[in-house]
């Protein structure tokens, strides 16, 4: 999803349809509806590598800083899963490349395993 988000949100502006609101329920059930309750194979996440790959992909640059615009991501450790991440980017993602945009960055693609280290990083940030 990560990855393919912002070929996503051109395909919703261009057909000039309001891009729906997606909670992590709804990504999990989508989740659940499209791999056909296959049992595909799951990626645990490492702390240590996600906090290396939060900061070679540039997520801190922005989501620890304090002038940004980017919420403080610390306040919710403990809280996040696939789920909460794709939900998050479909609401936030838009804004999120403009201002990557606007700071000449490019956006970053990630692997499956990749964002299961961020997320096992995130949910340890206090």
């Amino acid at each position: 999803m990560w990855s393919h988000a912002t070929k996503m949100w051109q395909a919703v502006d261009a057909a000039r349809i309001e891009r729906p609101r997606v909670t992590a329920e709804q990504a999990a059930d989508l989740y659940a509806y499209l791999s056909g309750g296959s049992d595909r194979q799951s990626f645990v996440g490492a702390a240590a590598r996600g906090q290396q790959v939060f900061e070679a992909k540039l997520c801190a640059s922005c989501h620890e800083q304090v002038d940004t615009g980017a919420p403080n991501l610390a306040i919710k450790a403990g809280q996040f899963s696939a789920f909460s991440m794709v939900a998050a980017l479909w609401q936030h993602g838009a804004g999120m490349l403009a201002r990557m945009v606007a700071q000449n960055k490019e956006w970053q693609v990630l692997s499956a395993q990749e964002m299961a280290d961020i997320i096992a990083y995130l949910n340890t940030k206090k």
